[in-house]
């Protein structure tokens, strides 16, 4: 009976995130409604392309050849490939973009949760403030701006507080600080979804690394693991850096559009405002008490409270408008390309937050106290959960207006805004809105020279992409051949042959056949942007586009596939002992 009770206890936590997961978006559940963001047409292009190749059978690991009004671009290679063909796959079984957003975000609020929850009992914290605090984690701006805005980040930010349980490991585990298996299966996961937050997340272990390596007297054995861990990472991300390789070292590859202003997309701290840089009431007040705190009481707070609490205020001062980020970007360009300071805000929600709820699990009171501070921080929860919940409310509201959501440099193909809405709601017809809303995202195109902060408004590649592709008249026939081919045909209607602008862009690696003719780098002409120019013919031509890699990226992906089969029956193996143990 006090087994059945103490799991009953464990359990209840977890359906109590997931009754939040659902709450915190409700309104768009009861509204029935699209939330389109600044990225939003962006991922989902990613998605339906890794879709429609899941649903055709035509795997174009590299070129575009549903999305991006399929001119043969490079985007999901380049930006967590195998978790795109995640989402392409929960697209198509989902079969509409309101079921996929709803599903999605309960995901990411729901992991986000868990993982949460996990790191706190990994410090001991009381389970009633453990519960507490993962709410709030959950209504945090980083976590819940994927059902607002559909902003990568909250990917990133759902799996982080797995990654810190590594960081708590460094700390309390003096025999073995690391933990290869831990270490190595939440990198690896992270990579595979966002590229930048593992460089955040693996910035924010740095400290207690250090803090680790200084504690233990296995310094050797952790040198060891750490370079295991190193290792087995770079063999289960091969496709990523591989793919970096492989178009960085032939091509000028365009950056997202620098922040010349980074200032501006840091956090401003003593707002009440809830949106992309302000993180409203309640997050400061718990994060300058939990600092204030354990300045106070800093001999009475152990290490792991110590650090948290440090490392956490630190990012959170990194992600502030205190620091002078414009400044640090007009002298360190590749700041400018982060584009965001606030993105560091992820790693001080998590640590203070945590650092919050050891405190309040450290606190000698009585027991009616106890009853009312339990209350109070559970109330707290609740607050910032409907917070999160009224933002997402007014995101909803979007939908039924004449914006249609946080649309930025979009153009529609018809003024009649019913038959966008309707277009995204068609069951199994996923590709029709993608058409009606059209954005010039111009990120990771080749440019025929290189393009930096300086010269990028020069260039003005949205303006190119538009021109060139959105806008361009050629009326030309897409289809894709049985080789994952790209095949264009259009009709020349001049009796003479003329320069043409075609809606494809052209890498080192594309192939090109004009007219049954393998064409050479001195037979056709590139625009600034990438994309390409040919002199069509008389009549009927007919182009076919294919990108080639190399065959050194074709053994990377083949590492890469074979790690991660090894890493599944491993960690089934893992599984499997565990239980066999337990029981």
């Amino acid at each position: 009976m006090n087994n059945i009770s103490w799991r009953k206890t464990k359990v209840l936590p977890f359906l109590v995130l997931a009754l939040f997961a659902i709450i915190i978006q409700l309104p768009q559940i009861y509204d029935h409604s699209i939330i389109l963001g600044a990225d939003s047409l962006f991922h989902m292009n990613r998605f339906y392309e890794a879709a429609m190749q899941i649903k055709h059978g035509h795997f174009s690991y590299f070129q575009s050849i549903y999305g991006f009004q399929q001119t043969a671009r490079v985007v999901n290679a380049l930006y967590g490939p195998l978790f795109a063909y995640a989402n392409g796959l929960l697209l198509l079984l989902m079969g509409s973009w309101f079921k996929y957003q709803v599903v999605t975000s309960f995901f990411v609020f729901f992991i986000s949760g868990t993982g949460m929850l996990l790191l706190a009992r990994k410090v001991s914290i009381n389970e009633y403030y453990a519960t507490s605090i993962a709410i709030m984690y959950m209504s945090s701006v980083a976590v819940s701006f994927w059902t607002m805005q559909q902003a990568f980040t909250s990917w990133g930010a759902a799996i982080f507080p797995y990654l810190f349980l590594s960081a708590i490991n460094m700390i309390k585990n003096t025999e073995r600080p690391i933990n290869p298996y831990l270490l190595v299966s939440v990198t690896a996961i992270l990579i595979q979804v966002h590229v930048l937050s593992t460089l955040i997340g693996v910035s924010a272990l740095v400290p207690f690394m250090i803090i680790g390596f200084i504690r233990t007297d296995h310094k050797k054995k952790m040198i060891i693991d750490l370079l295991l861990s190193i290792g087995i990472v770079l063999f289960l991300s091969a496709n990523i850096w591989g793919a970096m390789v492989e178009l960085y070292k032939s091509n000028h590859i365009l950056a997202p559009i620098p922040n010349l202003n980074l200032s501006v997309s840091a956090n401003i701290l003593g707002s009440t405002q809830f949106d992309f840089n302000h993180l409203g009431i309640f997050s400061p007040l718990i994060f300058i008490f939990q600092f204030i705190y354990v300045l106070i009481n800093w001999k009475a707070s152990s290490l792991v409270q110590r650090t948290v609490t440090t490392v956490g205020f630190f990012y959170l001062i990194l992600s502030s408008n205190l620091i002078p980020w414009t400044v640090i970007g007009n002298h360190v360009a590749f700041m400018q390309s982060f584009q965001e300071p606030q993105r560091f805000t992820v790693v001080a929600d998590i640590l203070l937050l945590i650092g919050f709820g050891m405190t309040l699990t450290e606190l000698k009171i009585s027991q009616q106290k106890l009853t009312i501070l339990k209350s109070l921080v559970f109330t707290l929860a609740i607050s910032m959960s409907f917070y999160t919940n009224e933002s997402i409310n007014e995101a909803s509201n979007l939908w039924q207006n004449n914006q249609l959501g946080y649309l930025h440099a979009v153009q529609k193909r018809t003024n009649n805004l019913q038959i966008i809405r309707n277009s995204f709601f068609r069951q199994n017809d996923l590709g029709t809105g993608l058409r009606l809303l059209v954005k010039p995202t111009p990120d990771y195109l080749p440019t025929n020279k290189k393009v930096v902060a300086s010269n990028y408004s020069e260039l003005n590649p949205y303006k190119l992409y538009s021109e060139q592709v959105l806008n361009n008249n050629l009326p030309v026939q897409k289809s894709i051949s049985g080789n994952n081919t790209l095949v264009l045909k259009w009709v020349n209607d001049s009796n003479k042959s003329k320069s043409t602008q075609i809606p494809v862009f052209h890498y080192a690696q594309t192939q090109l056949v004009f007219n049954h003719n393998n064409l050479h780098n001195k037979e056709f002409k590139i625009s600034k942007l990438g994309a390409v120019i040919l002199n069509s013919r008389p009549g009927v031509n007919l182009l076919k586009v294919k990108f080639v890699p190399s065959k050194f990226f074709g053994i990377l992906w083949l590492i890469t596939l074979i790690s991660w089969l090894f890493a599944f029956v491993y960690s089934g193996i893992r599984f499997i002992h565990k239980l066999r143990v337990d029981s």
